[in-house]
């Protein structure tokens, strides 16, 4: 199974474990928080968008800059979420942090090709997409929908297979 099937498996999992299926846009931090995992909005330093961390014996905690816009805070908790994914089962990591950049969705490792994969489906799952794409709704339609940025909705249609104009 490839890294992208495995965050996607992995989103719908944490969705049917931590919200409503039908509710949308979906929410990473309640989610986040339905999962005992902190979420707290910071100053975080330079071009840092967020970072996960998780001390030994301590619940998880996900920082996310308070300066970024709120399309980009959901998707970086949305993202941190992954990483949790991947590691849930880990009693201590630190240091997943994420800079954000022009160059930030080309991600080349594979625990952030996961993370931002991960981030996407937990936003955008396929199944809702699909639904909204066989309706016909534009692209900022859809954004709006989901709460996501035009840039996520267009690379995450992309990424699944639909060609847009």
């Amino acid at each position: 199974m490839s890294i992208k099937s495995e965050a996607e498996r992995a989103a719908a999992n944490i969705l049917e474990e931590a919200w409503d299926s039908d509710r949308f846009p979906v929410d990473p931090v309640v989610i986040a928080e339905r999962m005992g995992i902190f979420v707290f909005e910071a100053q975080l330093p330079g071009n840092v968008s967020g970072l996960l961390r998780k001390d030994p014996g301590q619940e998880a905690e996900i920082f996310v800059d308070v300066d970024d816009p709120p399309v980009r805070r959901r998707f970086t908790t949305a993202h941190e979420l992954g990483h949790f994914a991947q590691r849930r089962d880990q009693d201590e990591f630190v240091g997943y942090i994420d800079r954000r950049d022009g160059r930030a969705q080309e991600g080349t490792k594979p625990e952030e090709i996961f993370a931002n994969t991960f981030g996407a489906h937990l936003l955008m799952p396929r199944s809702a997409v699909k639904v909204l794409v066989d309706a016909r709704n534009s692209d900022v339609q859809m954004a709006r929908f989901f709460g996501v940025s035009l840039q996520s909705m267009q690379f995450h249609l992309e990424n699944l297979g639909y060609r847009r104009s």
